[in-house]
């Protein structure tokens, strides 16, 4: 997954907007994840959709969703960029959201929590069990953020660390984890994910 992330990351220097290592971090993490969890889950990029939110507002998009592959229904499928799909799923069975960013700061944690902050109308309330037309996500739901480097700065960590915690709000939040430290002398140890 990180060989994977460097070698898109070399690729994209090129590029006038640097994104692409970005796409690819999001992809590999998510086919490790399809690797890892048992059969029953499917694991895609896209859409959380719910009947109470109105068909009029966008839908946010998000990096990694964790569904029941085999009770929910695939509302649609788009294709995207470098052969991914991204699916709607419906909220019932959506188990778990993540945003996958490849660099952890004060910034990146900024915008990950902003676009969790995206399903706060779906985390706030939960739906009766004999409920038809299910509103919210599940009671079981989680959500977190992924980063697959931090620099060397100490300030940047703190401060990231410090947005962090504003994310305690959100149901399910499980924190965050880091796949990589730059190198010793940062402000975690190298060569093992941290949990946060």
């Amino acid at each position: 997954m990180l060989d994977a992330f460097d070698r898109a990351r070399e690729q994209s220097r090129i590029h006038e907007v640097e994104t692409y290592h970005g796409l690819v971090a999001e992809s590999e993490f998510r086919k490790w994840l399809e690797s890892f969890l048992p059969a029953r889950y499917g694991v895609t990029a896209g859409y959380v959709i719910s009947p109470g939110i109105k068909a009029s507002e966008k839908a946010p998009h998000y990096d990694v969703i964790i569904y029941d592959k085999l009770d929910s229904p695939i509302l649609w499928i788009e294709d995207q960029a470098h052969g991914n799909e991204s699916r709607a799923i419906p909220v019932e069975y959506v188990r778990s959201v993540l945003e996958v960013k490849s660099t952890f700061s004060s910034e990146t944690v900024k915008d990950a929590a902003e676009h969790l902050g995206d399903l706060s109308p779906l985390m706030a309330g939960l739906d009766d069990p004999n409920e038809r037309y299910k509103l919210h996500l599940p009671s079981s739901f989680c959500c977190g953020m992924v980063f697959f480097n931090v620099k060397r700065s100490l300030s940047l960590c703190m401060a990231g660390l410090m947005r962090l915690t504003s994310c305690i709000q959100y149901r399910g939040f499980m924190g965050g984890i880091i796949l990589r430290a730059e190198k010793r002398g940062t402000c975690f140890r190298q060569d093992f994910p941290l949990s946060i």
